[in-house]
């Protein structure tokens, strides 16, 4: 849910400062700055003359923790209290929904054979052909479409409730790549072309998944393509349908 009312900028005694903007906790440091998306927030601890960001992180990792110290406890109660109450409860794991997909597409792909044989006994070769050719054409199609439409809601998914970060180019394995670094420090090459600057957004819980940044426009052409090829291939299927049933029925 939003923030309904505008918080307190906390100021620490080191010169760090904690604030809400929009969706983001933003740590300011005389050196550095961090946005933090609430999708990657745990939790914020009000703590004695101090206030803790904790992050989301598998079960069997350690979370990332930022804190500032020496803030007024009241605001940094107050503060804490609106931001918890504001954060997105947490999702299913990642990569569940791909997995899903992938096991419904082959047992699609699987359970074709068998209507197409039948179906070929009863209304002749041409058809068992015609609807072998249209549900494996209709199962790829679908299955290419479902995995693109996943991936486009995986980049405005990790957009939105990722850690950005900036990616460098380095030399790995005697070839050059790009390469970021996560919260806990840990580095992670990606694919991009090369750029200036590669801005990246990558998940919490699994800092190792990650996207490349691209403008708006090409996400959605990314999504809108992905779901013509899927309803091509849904269609597709459809067709397999109706000559099995002309076949078992005419």
């Amino acid at each position: 849910m939003p923030l309904t009312s505008p918080l307190p900028h906390l100021r620490g005694t080191d010169g760090a400062e904690l604030r809400a903007e929009g969706r983001e906790l933003v740590l300011t440091h005389p050196d550095r700055e961090l946005r933090i998306p609430f999708g990657a927030v745990a939790r914020v601890h009000a703590e004695q003359r101090g206030i803790a960001v904790e992050l989301t992180a598998p079960a069997e990792v350690e979370p990332s923790v930022y804190r500032v110290v020496g803030v007024d406890a009241a605001a940094a109660t107050v503060f804490a209290d609106t931001v918890n109450a504001a954060l997105p409860r947490p999702g299913g794991e990642p990569g569940t929904a791909l997995t899903r997909f992938k096991r419904w597409s082959a047992g699609l792909g699987l359970a074709l054979l068998a209507p197409a044989v039948a179906a070929g006994i009863a209304g002749g070769v041409a058809v068992g052909l015609a609807i072998l050719f249209l549900g494996a054409l209709g199962a790829v199609l679908t299955a290419f479409g479902g995995v693109g439409l996943y991936l486009t809601r995986t980049h405005l998914h990790l957009r939105r409730h990722g850690m950005a970060a900036t990616a460098r180019e380095v030399v790995l394995d005697g070839r050059t790549t790009y390469a970021y670094t996560d919260s806990t420090g840990a580095t992670h090459p990606v694919r991009s072309k090369p750029k200036p600057t590669v801005r990246v957004s990558y998940d919490p819980r699994n800092p190792g998944s990650a996207v490349v940044h691209q403008p708006a426009a090409a996400t959605a052409v990314q999504g809108v393509l992905s779901l013509a090829v899927a309803a091509f291939g849904i269609a597709c299927l459809v067709g397999a349908g109706g000559y099995a049933l002309d076949a078992f029925t005419g």
